[in-house]
């Protein structure tokens, strides 16, 4: 489960960065595109999100077939992104603890890390579509308990009748201070009590045509969309200027479209009607959850808009080009950071990487992209599919086909479930196999031989254990505390208690106050085997000390002073 929060986490990060860039793009050019093209094609630059999304999800495996086609028979690959994935991704390293051979994370804490951040993600997210669902649920009770639905004459009369059809509810609501449209599915028509007699034929036509606008164009559906991917990403500030001025341009391109409905005389007063209706709002009055009309804050800018659209005319033809290329532009935007996104992982790698590692590294991306899927399995448990992903590239292995830096990854993935399915033996020759593929560094040889020695500890193949950590200990710097205790246990194990010892000693003076109860412990065994009983009773009440709720540590430290107190 950790696994996949984190991956989840990754994931939702990459593509929070990859909205924030998209948005922002809109959000510079929301301005100059309604100047210039008029406010209805502003508010069409929140579609291009939705037509640029393809592109991040498939965009660089598109660019990468169209790499690999028009240079057919060029030698080498390019690495793919699956592989950028797969050199960015750890293997799965066991440890050796008191109870035996255990699989864990090398990146266990980076891991965690991402877990945390994946909870935190899902806990604003929740608490934000329970906050919003609540206000949705209590203005809807409000309507259903309060709205007086207005006649078929009286609808007549108000104008209703001509902007909207007979099978759309139509509600008078208390303290409404203008016309309102709620609802996403079977959305209804919210109306003041005194709006047939506050507002004369002229501005209810106004108002009603406006409404009519978020109506066809199914506004509160695309509201709910924005207010869900909102919650998605609250922690994106682009996305949350983003919901404001999105809301905005949307009642600026309703005005817009509402003023194609109106006549000259209407045009005319339209700023002075939008100033009326929003101008009796109180802080008591109701606000339809999912819509924008009670927005004081723009009331400028709409008027302003509405004074530039009447002396501009739209020109769907430029206005069509002008979209286009925009939309092929942020494809090519959201393309390139698709690519920065998965290249990261392997820039990292090399500048890390000596020269010869570098030139050592070469991988196909079919090669790179089998290798990623696996270790996604591996990851995910899934370790049946993960064994048969592995078999193409395991083909390829026996062929001779794959460099040495792909033949030790195979191997140590095929390590990986052979330790799932505790087959020691197989485990220990992929580690071989691995060093001997050449496609390691010396601290990876290192690693590799280190958990060599560990395989044989599981096994209980004591002699060869010990021969294998005597020459590790030999080339390790710094010295290691636990593979000195695993050379002792070792030694205890075959009854050399006098070999096993001075390691014991080792690894507790090495690890300090971070010494271990197992390694104490079997440090004062070895003691008693000697009957340096003094000795042992130094570290008994070191063990204790240490971990003061053991009862049975305490009776072997009375056992050992009463011993010591013979004469």
């Amino acid at each position: 489960m950790t696994t996949e929060l984190a991956y989840l986490a990754q994931q939702w990060l990459a593509f929070s960065l990859m909205l924030a860039l998209q948005l922002g793009l809109i959000l510079l050019l929301r301005k100059p595109v309604r100047t210039w093209l008029g406010a209805a094609a502003c508010y069409r630059l929140w579609l291009l999100p939705l037509l640029w999304l393809p592109f991040y999800v498939f965009g660089p495996a598109l660019l990468s077939l169209l790499a690999k086609l028009t240079s057919a028979g060029a030698a080498g690959e390019q690495t793919s992104g699956a592989l950028q994935q797969f050199m960015q991704l750890e293997l799965l390293p066991f440890t050796l603890d008191a109870s035996g051979v255990a699989l864990a994370s090398s990146g266990s804490l980076a891991r965690y890390g991402w877990t945390t951040l994946a909870l935190v993600w899902a806990a604003g997210t929740i608490a934000l579509v329970v906050w919003h669902g609540r206000r949705w649920l209590d203005f809807s009770r409000q309507v259903r308990k309060l709205g007086a639905p207005l006649s078929a004459a009286e609808q007549q009369d108000t104008g209703v009748a001509a902007h909207f059809d007979a099978q759309i509810p139509v509600l008078c609501l208390q303290g409404m201070s203008s016309a309102a449209l709620f609802g996403v599915v079977r959305p209804a028509l919210l109306l003041p009590r005194d709006f047939s007699w506050r507002y004369d034929s002229n501005q209810r036509h106004i108002i009603l045509a406006h409404e009519a606008v978020h109506l066809r164009r199914r506004d509160n559906c695309w509201n709910l969309c924005a207010l869900l991917l909102l919650a998605l990403f609250w922690t994106n500030p682009l996305v949350l200027l983003a919901w404001r001025y999105l809301r905005l341009d949307q009642e600026l391109s309703c005005d817009a479209l509402a003023l194609g409905a109106c006549t000259h005389e209407q045009q005319k007063r339209y700023a002075r009607t939008l100033l009326d209706s929003l101008g009796t709002q109180t802080a008591t009055t109701p606000r339809p959850a999912l819509s924008a009309w009670d927005n004081l804050r723009d009331l400028k800018e709409r008027s302003l808009m509405i004074k530039h659209h009447l002396v501009t005319a739209s020109n769907p033809a430029r206005t069509l080009f002008s979209l286009m290329l925009l939309a092929l532009f942020g494809a090519s935007l959201t393309i390139s950071f698709a690519e920065l996104v998965s290249s990261a992982a392997v820039a990292a790698e090399q500048e890390q990487a000596t020269p010869s590692e570098q030139q050592n590294r070469p991988v196909s991306q079919s090669v790179g992209s089998n290798l990623s899927e696996a270790i996604r399995l591996l990851n995910g448990d899934k370790f049946a599919e993960a064994r048969a992903t592995l078999q193409p590239t395991l083909q390829l292995l026996q062929e001779g086909e794959l460099t040495a830096f792909e033949a030790s990854r195979v191997h140590q993935l095929m390590f990986n479930l052979e330790m799932v399915d505790e087959n020691y033996p197989a485990a220990r020759e992929q580690l071989q196999l691995s060093i001997e593929s050449g496609g390691l560094n010396e601290q990876e040889v290192s690693t590799m031989r280190y958990r060599q020695t560990q395989l044989y500890m599981q096994e209980e193949k004591y002699a060869e254990a010990a021969t294998a950590l005597e020459a590790w200990i030999a080339f390790e710097v710094p010295p290691k505390p636990a593979a000195h205790y695993l050379l002792a246990m070792a030694y205890f194990y075959q009854e050399m208690f006098d070999s096993a010892l001075p390691h014991a000693q080792q690894a507790v003076d090495l690890a300090g106050d971070e010494a271990q109860k197992g390694w104490l412990a079997i440090l004062a065994s070895l003691h008693v085997q000697r009957e340096d009983y003094e000795a042992a009773e130094a570290v008994t009440a070191r063990l204790v000390k240490l971990f003061p709720d053991s009862d049975a540590h305490r009776r072997q430290l009375e056992e050992l002073k009463l011993q010591n107190a013979k004469p």
